[in-house]
């Protein structure tokens, strides 16, 4: 998956966090034992999100002069 977003009129309703967990599963399902992720690090609602959700801070990492916080899930 490239990225994830939902639509403005659509948000606060738990869709984002259902097309995560689905996300997930599919990991699972596929045998992975790893899902990660990169968000930036000033999008405080989706780094809440992707912690409720279980994610970890590992790192910040910075592309095309950008700073993103680096997050991984064990599945």
């Amino acid at each position: 998956m490239d990225s994830l977003s939902v639509h403005p009129n659509y948000r606060n309703q738990k869709i984002g966090t259902e097309l995560l967990k689905a996300s997930i599963q599919r990991a699972k399902d596929k045998g992975y034992s790893t899902v990660a992720l990169v968000v930036e690090e000033n999008n405080v609602k989706a780094k809440k999100l992707y912690e409720q959700v279980g994610f970890t801070y590992k790192k910040t990492i910075t592309l095309q002069n950008h700073r993103y916080h680096y997050l991984y899930l064990c599945v």
